[in-house]
């Protein structure tokens, strides 16, 4: 099961890696904007996607066993 901090890891990394092909060498002030670009949308996305995927999971484990 994935959680939300996973995505916004993910999100992280791939703008970190994005800056890097444009060039821009500062570590830190990559990871700095990178995660600037999270914004609460995402995180509010983020929950919904594994409170839906967890019920639906904990329903199919249910269904198996009865």
């Amino acid at each position: 099961m994935v959680n939300p901090i996973e995505f916004s890891f993910r999100k992280i990394k791939t703008c970190v890696r994005s800056l890097l092909v444009k060039r821009e060498l500062d570590l830190g002030n990559n990871i700095k904007e990178a995660i600037s670009n999270i914004t609460s949308l995402d995180c509010e996305g983020w929950f919904i996607y594994v409170r839906r995927n967890t019920f639906l999971s904990s329903q199919e484990h249910i269904s198996f066993f009865i």
